[in-house]
């Protein structure tokens, strides 16, 4: 049953711990919610997303809510709203839209321009708008979460009112969300529901490994096989080592030594589906990138390097600033040097400082520059601050 939201005198509103958000393909958006420990957690969390990619004109605010049953009775339970925000102004649309047909004219034939297709009006007619929900718990007896329907009302905003599972240690209290998963499908063109289709049909054959005319060997007599025209696409490498010579040979084998199978099963798995499962796994995202770099695949080194920067702590950002320099990533390394910088007190006091000072001497010196300026910064607005004063 749908309760109506209230406000409670005692809980202030929040936004949560970290959100992240993915287009999967065009028009469907994953939208990982994290929350603050379950201590902290009781009240009204609000957070305004702008969808990336596609549909950069859109935005969602989503609450969070439980207070009001918390407070109610013992029956833990939450409240999920997701509405849809107005979309960016005409003016603004204009000037996205305009980049846009520049950027389509340049591909398309001269007989064919953007706009002048009959398919066009088909593919960006309206779609219906739908939303799921996943609560994701940390106690492994309520992992199994199923992604549900969120119930729509009005023409742009979704509820959903979830019963926490109980407490399998303690069956008088009730497991709060670790987190919370939405999915939001804003419909796919025709056109692209035909490329998913084919994508889904070419991984397929990967997963079963069928027809593959290419095998790559690794150690303990393990093997890959794959197909030598998707691989080709996908990797200007992979097309200069498929040539004439390979094909018209015996065996197609491809011994790999330097890559892990499992590393090298993502690589395959992003170029047949546009996206590897494994891709933000701490110990995956560092290998992949090596991976996607030995065969200048840009995508998946942006995607590894995106992940990257949302994991830059204390505990790695040196190691992450020797190997973004060594790997030439310089949107990572000039994160990292940023990161020491703002944590210079609690980083001199690590061995790995000192480590780098010995072994990479020209990169401490990038950090002390930073450190420096950050300094030089905060000096001059004290000294801002003490002139206004006196």
């Amino acid at each position: 049953m749908l309760l109506p939201l209230k406000m409670c005198e005692y809980c202030d509103e929040q936004t949560f711990s970290e959100v992240m958000v993915k287009e999967m393909r065009n028009g469907l958006y994953h939208i990982d919610l994290h929350l603050n420990p379950p201590d902290e957690e009781i009240g009204i969390f609000r957070e305004i997303i702008q969808l990336p990619g596609s549909h950069s004109d859109r935005s969602y605010k989503i609450i969070y809510n439980d207070e009001c049953y918390f407070y109610r009775d013992c029956n833990a339970a939450f409240m999920l709203t997701v509405e849809e925000m107005p979309s960016i102004s005409g003016s603004e649309m204009s000037t996205v839209n305009s980049s846009l047909i520049d950027d389509q004219e340049k591909s398309q034939t001269k007989s064919q321009k953007f706009g002048e297709t009959s398919f066009l009006s088909e593919d960006l007619e309206a779609k219906p708008v739908q939303v799921w929900i996943k609560t994701n718990y940390e106690k492994a007896a309520s992992s199994k979460s199923l992604m549900l329907p969120m119930v729509k009302y009005g023409s742009n905003k979704w509820r959903m009112e979830v019963t926490n599972p109980r407490d399998p240690d303690n069956r008088y209290y009730s497991i709060y969300p670790c987190s919370i998963t939405i999915l939001i499908d804003l419909g796919t063109p025709v056109r692209e529901r035909n490329v998913i289709m084919m994508s889904d049909g070419l991984a397929e054959m990967f997963y079963n490994q069928h027809l593959c005319d290419v095998h790559f060997d690794f150690k303990d007599s393990q093997t890959v096989g794959a197909h030598v025209v998707i691989l080709s696409a996908g990797s200007p490498v992979f097309s200069a080592m498929f040539r004439s010579e390979f094909l018209k040979s015996k065996t197609k084998k491809v011994t790999i030594t330097d890559i892990d199978i499992e590393v090298f099963r993502q690589l395959l798995i992003y170029l047949y589906t546009g996206s590897a499962p494994k891709l933000a796994e701490e110990n995956m995202t560092q290998l992949l990138f090596e991976a996607a770099d030995k065969y200048n695949i840009d995508n998946l080194k942006t995607e590894c390097t995106d992940a990257l920067l949302k994991r830059v702590n204390l505990d790695n950002a040196i190691r992450l600033l020797v190997w973004s320099h060594i790997h030439s990533v310089a949107k990572l390394k000039e994160a990292t040097l940023k990161f020491l910088a703002a944590n210079s007190l609690r980083i001199f006091s690590q061995p790995e400082w000192m480590d780098l000072i010995k072994n990479y001497p020209e990169l401490c010196l990038l950090a002390t520059q930073h450190m420096s300026k950050l300094l030089n910064k905060t000096n001059k607005t004290a000294n801002n601050y003490y002139d206004y004063l006196f």
